[in-house]
Parts: C-alpha cells; sequence; structure tokens
C-alpha cells in the first residue's frame, strides 16, 4: 500500500519461511528504495515479536501504539529532520 510520502508493508513473510533472511533481503531492499524516492516505510509489528530489534537496527522508529501492536516507520534520511507537517506545507 502507497502514498505520496510511504509505503506500507502489510505482511512480510508467512510462518514457515521466516528465519531464513528473506525478510531482512526485502526490507533491506525496500530501505534502498526508500532512500532513492524519498518515501518513508510503515508496518505494524506486535510488541512483543523479536523482529522488532530487527527494525529498531535499521532505522525503524516507533510512532504510534495500537493495543499490542506498535507501528514503526522508517524515514528516508534526507527527511529525518522534518515533521509530516513540514512535508505537507512544501508540497503545496
Amino acid at each position: 500500500m502507497t502514498n505520496r510520502f510511504c509505503c506500507q508493508i502489510l505482511d512480510l513473510i508467512v510462518p514457515e519461511f521466516r528465519n531464513q533472511g528473506i525478510g531482512t533481503f526485502l526490507i533491506c531492499r525496500l530501505v534502498a528504495e526508500a532512500e532513492n524516492t524519498g518515501k518513508a516505510i510503515h508496518i505494524y509489528v506486535e510488541t512483543f515479536n523479536p523482529s522488532l530489534k530487527f527494525f529498531e537496527r535499521q532505522s525503524f522508529s516507533k510512532i504510534a501504539e495500537d493495543g499490542l501492536n506498535y507501528l514503526l516507520e522508517y524515514r528516508p534520511r534526507f527527511f529525518r529532520d522534518f515533521s509530516e507537517d513540514d512535508l505537507s506545507s512544501k508540497s503545496s
């Protein structure tokens, strides 16, 4: 799912294919694409999910909490110093 400033990951890897490096490969490719296009990446991760540490190592930040889920965001380097309001006002 994408919009002007963001790509949202809905589900990454089904359980029987986890821990094989597939998710790492895909996230690293998405991060590279985010850097090239200037789009952020959003993903919901359960608060108890061990993959939280992986996403934090990849520079994802917690931006919201929804019950048992965190909404994580990867923001390309160029945009890390800007708020969403700053970006909206610059595009108008």
